[in-house]
């Protein structure tokens, strides 16, 4: 596929996605919404990738929903506008189970779906003049397909907060909730999340890759059941090559040599 809103930009074990409507703040239309799709499975389904850094261009990071879009959806039919949401909803849905560690450098504001892609993220660096918030009730409307990732970030309550104030909060108090892992400087916000996503591109692959499958597969589990699920992936982990090696570089004070097996 050839992306007009967003660039792909792999790099030793990393790629850096993009969001590139700057002179729009990277709407997360429906267009988008496909072609970061469609990037993200490029990325999970090569194994010269071990980290994704998802970011944005220009002085946004995303606006969320393209607000000229929502007003010629609203003369479609109704099996129209659901069959035009799948975008959205496949986009989040692969998000919901990725397999690879996903870093954001959240360069500027996220709001909407923006946001929702933020709370998506594994590992998050917000610029501190970044602002963030599900606006969609000052529309009238609801955060509907984000929902799922800003509960399992955030939990209920705050969720809902956000959701049905539609209130904006800062870099400092997205950090303090945990929809961000930290705020950095504006100018050093970029630098930090490669900084993070080059040493997790250092690990072992089969660690990243299984250890993220295991924490999504057992996220609405019993603790019971989690725990006899994580006990069963433990073995996975002793049958591979790359405990062994990871044990021999260590004892051996070298740097391994990860197979992703």
């Amino acid at each position: 596929m050839t992306y007009e809103t967003l660039r792909y930009e792999p790099d030793t074990g990393v790629v850096e996605i993009t969001l590139d409507q700057p002179a729009k703040h990277n709407p997360l239309s429906d267009a988008a919404a496909r072609e970061l799709t469609d990037a993200l499975e490029r990325a999970q389904n090569d194994d010269s990738v071990r980290v994704v850094l998802l970011t944005g261009a220009g002085e946004s990071f995303s606006a969320g929903g393209d607000i000229e879009e929502f007003s010629e959806q609203m003369e479609r039919r109704a099996t129209e506008l659901f069959e035009e949401g799948k975008a959205s909803a496949r986009l989040f849905k692969l998000l919901a189970g990725y397999e690879k560690p996903l870093v954001g450098a959240i360069n500027g504001s996220a709001f909407g779906g923006g946001c929702g892609l933020v709370a998506a993220c594994d590992l998050t660096y917000a610029s501190d003049r970044a602002q963030f918030g599900t606006t969609e009730i000052t529309l009238g409307l609801f955060p509907m397909v984000i929902l799922p990732a800003l509960r399992a970030t955030l939990g209920d309550q705050k969720t809902l907060e956000l959701a049905l104030t539609g209130t904006r909060i800062d870099a400092d108090e997205a950090a303090d909730i945990g929809l961000v892992t930290e705020t950095v400087a504006d100018a050093d916000v970029l630098d930090r999340a490669r900084e993070t996503a080059r040493e997790l591109a250092g690990r072992s692959p089969l660690a990243l890759t299984l250890g993220l499958h295991a924490f999504n597969e057992t996220a609405g589990m019993s603790a019971e059941r989690a725990i006899e699920t994580l006990n069963a992936y433990r073995v996975l982990f002793y049958k591979s090559h790359d405990l062994k090696e990871g044990a021999d570089a260590f004892l051996e004070d070298r740097d391994p040599d990860w197979k992703g097996v």
